[in-house]
């Protein structure tokens, strides 16, 4: 595509009770290109993808916006 800009995302949201999003704030390590998944009613996956110098993560972190903490997940 010529003349194409790439967008990165910076905000993280999640599914509400009423199935519509809302933004969250999580203290999580900067991501691009990577998978996010709700994985409980309270808790977000992060997995793969690449820090902000495109070197790759080989890490998963599960964010808990109930508590606003954050655990690794499995390697």
């Amino acid at each position: 595509m010529d003349g194409a800009t790439e967008v990165v995302q910076d905000a993280m949201y999640k599914m509400g009770s009423d199935f519509k999003w809302e933004q969250i704030f999580a203290p999580i390590s900067i991501r691009e290109s990577h998978c996010m998944v709700q994985i409980s009613d309270c808790e977000i996956a992060l997995i793969g993808g690449t820090d902000d110098g495109s070197n790759p993560m080989d890490t998963i972190e599960i964010y808990n916006y109930m508590t606003n903490t954050v655990r690794n997940g499995p390697t």
